[in-house]
């Protein structure tokens, strides 16, 4: 059981999928009969963190309803500790962010990304916390894709000039890179703001993540854990049309015990 608590931030607007989901909630746009945003709670469930904040708003009632919904259905969910956190405006994530972990009273906290869903079991947090016990608390670390594959998610900055390390983390040395060398490493859906991280970014905003982000690459505080499969990134429509492809042959699944 992981001691660094979880941050689901859920209160965004949804634009670039809003053609997609017709007013609901991105995070509940189904696959395979289930919201997305199912990924994200099994993720929490499988890492056996001690608790988890979801930012959400009253503009988006129909994210509680859903989660609720789901921890009461499933046996997977049953022992998950959700709390409901409000951003009243849409102030971007580091807000989002900063609301929850001062509500969690937490110094570090993992950041789960709710539009999308880490193959092939769901499990990819547990990893990432894993191989966070082995780094400094001040330490940021990101879950990384090598490359990028139709439909996978290229979330955030580019994370360039990597070395593979002890355990398979990789220790990132430069944030960004030039659109002539594209960066090898991706970061994606779920990350652990470290100490440092955490006390920079309160009352910051999200402009602020690249400058922070090489600031502790510098110092040697930044890290990456490779992501055991592809990352469907279902906040963008190409990315929605992939997952749907996908669950629909058979090659993604949920981790439930059933899908009816």
């Amino acid at each position: 059981m992981s001691s660094i608590p979880v941050v689901i931030p859920a209160a965004g607007l949804g634009v670039r999928l809003a053609r997609v989901t017709g007013g609901d909630p991105k995070e509940l746009v189904e696959l395979a009969g289930r919201p997305v945003l199912l990924a994200s709670l099994l993720e929490v469930a499988a890492a056996g963190v001690p608790e988890v904040a979801l930012v959400t708003t009253d503009r988006k009632p129909k994210i509680r309803a859903a989660v609720e919904r789901l921890c009461g259905e499933l046996a997977e969910l049953g022992d998950l500790s959700v709390r409901f956190v409000d951003q009243p405006e849409p102030r971007g994530v580091s807000d989002a962010v900063d609301r929850a972990a001062r509500a969690l009273d937490a110094d570090r906290v993992a950041v789960v990304f709710p539009d999308y869903v880490c193959l092939p079991d769901q499990r990819a947090l547990r990893g990432l916390l894993q191989a966070v016990e082995r780094l400094p608390a001040d330490a940021t670390s990101y879950l990384v894709l090598q490359r990028t594959e139709p439909g996978a998610a290229t979330h955030g900055p580019t994370a360039g000039g990597a070395g593979v390390g002890r355990d398979g983390v990789l220790a990132v040395g430069r944030v960004g890179a030039p659109p002539a060398s594209p960066a090898p490493w991706h970061t994606t859906f779920c990350e652990v703001q470290g100490t440092a991280h955490r006390a920079r970014m309160r009352g910051g905003v999200d402009r602020d993540i690249p400058a922070l982000l090489q600031e502790l690459a510098d110092r040697e505080r930044l890290f990456g854990v490779p992501a055991p499969g592809p990352v469907l990134d279902v906040g963008i429509p190409a990315g929605h049309a992939d997952a749907v492809q996908r669950f629909e042959s058979g090659e993604a699944r949920w981790r439930i015990a059933t899908s009816s």
